[in-house]
């Protein structure tokens, strides 16, 4: 009986350690765990403090105050157009320069289509942008640069070069430049680059392209009038073509040629006469003649 009793006691004992034991390494876990938190909340807190004691610094030491600009990319504006348009100022920090407002700034210039900016320690800020390039004009209240995507981005000035086809025919009205539709602009641009590209006419001797309800009439260089219409632009620029390389130099007597119709174009010559019957293509590809359709 004695040993039984001794037995149980035993193991009674022996749990109560166990428990203590177990209970004691808890109560370390949580000791080391919560001392970590202390030390993790003080380096936190430590690194903001000195987080904004650097920040602070940079934003307004001198050592990084703005005193060089670079520039590239730039033709028709200057560097003194850019700065001033940019809003930046020499001595100012560049850590305090706001990008998105100075790169706006710029924006605002007609002549420029995106712009670069980096800040480049420890007092320099270099700009890179990319200028339009004019290449056809329109007529509107007064003449405006269009560049090769159709968009309309400058008016001329007196030193501004005119040697660019003209587009004419969109009303305008009070309204602001920027009103003016972009796709009956765009599709007159991609007309001009069909013809650069595909036609005997090329870009350089196109004088003016005027846009109306009938379509497309383009005025030469030389003054000869074309009308395309507004169907089938490919296939007459073709017969353009065809219509160069029969007549050649003899091209100078006409005043008029229209591609209208079917399957033949229309010539009025410049005397009001045509001289033989040479003049004529046999297979009916082409009629000449003292009066064309002009409004068939």
């Amino acid at each position: 009986m004695s040993e039984f009793i001794n037995s149980d006691f035993k193991a009674r004992h022996r749990n109560a350690s166990q428990k203590r034991f177990r209970r004691n390494i808890r109560m370390l876990a949580y000791l080391k765990y919560s001392a970590y938190a202390v030390i993790a909340a003080a380096l936190c807190c430590g690194g903001y403090l000195v987080y904004n004691k650097a920040a602070g610094f940079i934003s307004t030491s001198k050592i990084f105050a703005l005193k060089q600009v670079s520039i590239k990319g730039y033709e028709h504006v200057t560097p003194i157009e850019i700065i001033k348009a940019s809003g930046l100022s020499m001595g100012e920090n560049i850590f305090s320069v706001p990008l998105k407002t100075v790169r706006k700034n710029i924006m605002s210039i007609p002549w420029i289509s995106s712009v670069s900016i980096r800040k480049s320690p420890p007092h320099r800020i270099d700009i890179t942008v990319t200028e339009r390039r004019a290449y056809c004009m329109i007529l509107l209240d007064r003449l405006y640069y269009v560049d090769d995507q159709g968009v309309i981005f400058k008016q001329l000035n007196r030193n501004d070069l005119t040697n660019y086809p003209v587009i004419t025919g969109f009303a305008f009205g009070n309204s602001d430049f920027m009103d003016v539709p972009l796709q009956p602009v765009a599709d007159a641009v991609s007309f001009i680059k069909e013809l650069d590209q595909n036609s005997i006419v090329v870009g350089k001797d196109i004088s003016e392209l005027h846009v109306d309800a009938r379509g497309y009439t383009l005025v030469t260089t030389d003054g000869l009038l074309i009308k395309f219409g507004r169907n089938e632009l490919v296939s007459r620029i073709d017969k353009l073509n065809d219509l160069i390389r029969y007549f050649g130099d003899r091209m100078q007597m006409f005043s008029l040629v229209d591609l209208r119709f079917s399957g033949m174009g229309v010539l009025r010559s410049k005397s009001g006469i045509v001289s033989g019957a040479d003049e004529q293509v046999q297979d009916n590809r082409f009629l000449t003649g003292s009066t064309g359709v002009e409004n068939p």
